[in-house]
């Protein structure tokens, strides 16, 4: 079997960091706020379903890869696990000495993957937590 795989990088400037963008701000804040008031997602990521509660540490996507397209409808609630195989650029300016690997794994869907890599990360804290007891 031969599976083909395809990378590309979009460098358009609408996708640029804004001068001054930062992921809080109010600007990104009020955005924020008009997607929950929505209701379309009920405070669930758009991709995983992941509930944020009253957490607002959730990531904006936006949806024509325009960063200067801030329309609410532009724009859904995503958490950093989702997001970050959007912008495999985030991922090295987030974490600059650990910026991961790219896993071709077609039996596990993105969504999938998320899960599990939650489920671990609860079992490590849990298992930090026993350690220090």
């Amino acid at each position: 079997m031969s599976v083909s795989i395809y990378l590309s990088v979009t460098r358009d400037v609408r996708r640029a960091p804004r001068l001054g963008h930062t992921r809080a701000g109010e600007g990104v804040d009020e955005l924020r706020e008009q997607v929950i008031r929505q209701g379309r997602f009920k405070r669930r990521c758009a991709v995983c379903s992941f509930q944020f509660g009253q957490w607002n540490g959730f990531e904006l996507h936006h949806l024509d890869g325009d960063h200067t397209n801030l329309s609410a409808d532009n724009v859904v609630p995503i958490c950093t696990l989702c997001h970050w195989p959007m912008h495999l650029d985030l991922v090295l300016r987030e974490l600059p000495s650990d910026p991961g690997l790219i896993v071709y794994l077609p039996e596990v869907s993105q969504v999938e993957m998320n899960q599990l890599l939650c489920a671990t990360a609860v079992h490590q804290m849990q298992a930090n937590k026993a350690d220090e007891t």
